[in-house]
């Protein structure tokens, strides 16, 4: 899926080029061009993903077109369901404090752009762990051996969380130089240092939710990150956010501290129901 999604992006590249400015004897279509770029792009991503799943090394998996029994697309929509809905409330919280941010004008959105790229950045390290801690988990699980899966979860949680302990600290340290990296705005950088100095503290509790969140998916609990992301961001987090930017002085600062409110309590809830073991003591009884 790497290499796949390399070269795709590096072909997507030039058949941009191409298409939005008319090279290579394509036609000149402007934005329209990366439009069309990107879908041809994405179909081959497809097609070069479904190839690689025809390859010997996958027949053991008897991989074969077939239609899914209903008790099987049942069990898949009661794992995927909640889910989707937890990434569109964790990514809804934030798209609501971008807007309440614009309210604060043009140099506040921009330094609040500038903190969430390089908080994102820093994200994908742990958001990769959390993936591979989900597969880990689950399977030991699989194998019926609930202190390996524990074990793993651990084990992901001290990666993911020591990450980004360093991050955090990296923007703690160097604010400035980081915010000088996208813009040469004072104004916006004089923000944005503020803005990076809150998002440190809530580096260390994103990458904690997110792997906690990964290992509850490998026991197949996927209710409890979205009722923790529903109940801590949207009846927590925001709601505080909002008062301390509109109603006290903390400004722009003050919807970046209600975010890390809301994900200090999540990421307690979701490392809290995974440590605790009651799931280990029920893939006990399964396996016996």
């Amino acid at each position: 899926m790497l290499l796949i999604t390399i070269v795709a992006n590096a072909i997507n590249l030039v058949a941009d080029w191409a298409l939005i400015f008319g090279h290579l004897g394509a036609p000149e279509m402007g934005v329209r061009g990366a439009a069309l770029a990107t879908t041809i792009v994405r179909w081959a991503m497809l097609f070069a993903m479904t190839a690689w799943m025809c390859l010997p090394r996958y027949r053991r998996y008897q991989l074969t077109p077939q239609l899914p029994s209903r008790t099987r697309v049942i069990q898949i929509l009661r794992l995927g369901l909640p889910i989707g809905a937890q990434i569109s409330v964790e990514i809804g919280v934030f798209n609501a404090v971008a807007v309440l941010i614009g309210w604060l004008g043009a140099v506040a959105l921009g330094a609040h752009a500038i903190t969430m790229s390089i908080a994102s950045l820093a994200f994908m390290v742990p958001l990769g762990v959390s993936i591979a801690a989900s597969i880990r988990v689950g399977q030991a699980l699989g194998r019926g051996s609930p202190a390996a899966a524990a074990a793993a979860g651990r084990a992901a949680l001290v990666v993911g969380t020591g990450f980004m302990v360093v991050t955090a600290t990296t923007m703690a340290l160097i604010p400035e130089t980081l915010a000088r990296l996208f813009t040469a705005d004072q104004a916006v950088i004089a923000l944005a240092v503020g803005l990076i100095q809150v998002a440190a503290v809530f580096q260390i509790f994103d990458g904690a939710q997110v792997v906690g969140c990964g290992c509850l998916r490998g026991t197949g609990d996927t209710r409890t990150p979205l009722l923790a992301n529903l109940v801590a961001h949207w009846c927590v987090g925001l709601p505080l956010g909002y008062y301390l930017t509109f109603y006290t002085d903390f400004g722009a600062r003050g919807l970046w501290a209600g975010l890390t409110v809301g994900l200090a309590l999540v990421s307690v809830a979701l490392m809290g129901r995974f440590l605790r073991g009651s799931w280990q003591s029920q893939a006990s009884l399964v396996e016996a």
